[in-house]
């Protein structure tokens, strides 16, 4: 069997990988052969995930809810596997056909490898069984790197040595990463920058420090997809309702509160939604966070609109984001008008234990009056003297809403 690699690689190579599981074993010495030949192995291991685990283990790696003794499971086996880290010089992709009635845009040099090897390791040539897994995409490789090894794609390109594989296995008894709670909050988010998407929502600036030491309560997130970051993160559901959204994470031993808000939940708008995880940012801790528009805005939502008062704390902060971001106001009719200008309306969270104290009546009253005032203030021209004037009946009508309920 032939080694190749190379100490530098093209900038169009990408880094794959291929998991060649117990049952196909039988096929590994013809499977290594054909990948040594089209791709450049870079390093080789033996995993073995614990038995009581193996289940979880592989719900987690595929994105799935398999139960104990899953056909899955039982095609797969539950014995230790081999992870073949390669790099592909030359990929080349194509639309092809992934599941039954989806298509996608795979690399096909490692899709075809895929399909070839599954067809040797297989009793039944016309329908060849998942026997072994692919990574299809340069994304999808370093998410189940992150996952089996901890690592993502171009980490462990700068933590390899550059030097040929020269044909050692690796033993590794690890399970998919977080299967016991997590050492720490930055392994947990270095997971979650790697496998989904997601933003902390709010009072994150120093959350690595506070979280743990009981100076800082929860972590407030918005994902993609709620039931997939739970299952990334290992959360257990703390409510029995359907509605709530509290989980908990372990980390460091500690149980900690986790109220995980996604696309589509009415917490806030859902193409705000959409845009806050679009928009989102990496912060200096390694955390996606909202951008500093998004984060005034939405804390204003949340103090404004979940909470039954403006409490102080609220009060002050904003303030001084507000005079950072050179907004006018903390007062309702600045968020009015966000809203208004982004296409964005006010909801009722599907979580009935978050508060919503606007009603429709009050949201017709405030935007009929804003549309009055506007327009009147239009048709002067706008001057500056009249800002102040404008503004000053915002803050009144703002003030009284409560009369209008």
């Amino acid at each position: 069997m032939t080694h190749s690699t190379t100490n530098s690689f093209s900038p169009k190579a990408e880094l794959h990988l291929f998991i060649i599981w117990q049952k196909s074993r039988h096929a590994e010495q013809k499977i290594m052969d054909d990948i040594s030949a089209k791709f450049s192995i870079l390093k080789v291991y033996e995993i073995l995930w614990q038995e009581q685990l193996f289940n979880e283990n592989l719900s987690r790696f595929y994105g799935a809810n398999l139960p104990c003794g899953s056909h899955k499971e039982n095609e797969i086996g539950k014995g230790s596997f081999l992870l073949v880290v390669v790099v592909d010089e030359k990929p080349s992709y194509q639309v092809r056909q992934v599941k039954a009635k989806r298509t996608a845009r795979v690399n096909v040099n490692t899709f075809d490898a895929k399909k070839r090897y599954r067809s040797w390791a297989s009793s039944n040539k016309e329908r060849p069984t998942s026997l072994v897994h692919s990574s299809n995409t340069k994304f999808e490789a370093s998410h189940d790197l992150t996952l089996l090894l901890g690592v993502n794609a171009e980490d462990f390109i700068n933590n390899h040595n550059g030097l040929p594989w020269c044909g050692s296995i690796v033993s590794v008894q690890k399970d998919v990463i977080g299967a016991s709670g997590w050492s720490n909050l930055t392994e947990m988010f270095y997971v979650l920058n790697n496998t989904t998407t997601y933003v902390v929502l709010r009072n994150y600036e120093n959350m690595l420090e506070e979280l743990l030491c009981n100076e800082h309560s929860d972590i407030d997130m918005l994902v993609l997809d709620k039931n997939r970051a739970a299952q990334l993160l290992n959360a257990r559901r703390v409510e029995l309702e359907d509605y709530r959204v509290q989980y908990r994470v372990t980390i460091n031993d500690k149980e900690i509160p986790c109220d995980l808000r996604f696309l589509g939940d009415d917490y806030y708008d859902k193409s705000w939604e959409r845009d806050i995880l679009l928009n989102r940012q990496l912060d200096r801790q390694g955390l996606y966070v909202p951008c500093q528009l998004d984060y005034f805005y939405t804390l204003l939502y949340h103090a404004r609109i979940h909470k039954e008062r403006f409490s102080e704390d609220y009060r002050v902060r904003l303030a001084d984001m507000a005079e950072k971001l050179n907004i006018e106001s903390t007062e309702l009719y600045v968020l009015d008008e966000y809203l208004h200008n982004n296409l964005y309306q006010y909801v009722r969270p599907s979580d009935l234990s978050v508060g919503y104290t606007l009603i429709p009546r009050k949201v017709r009253f405030r935007g009929f009056l804003h549309l009055m005032l506007r327009k009147a203030w239009q048709a002067v021209g706008e001057p500056q003297w009249c800002r102040q004037r404008y503004h000053a009946l915002r803050s009144l009508c703002e003030k009284g809403r409560n009369y209008f309920a």
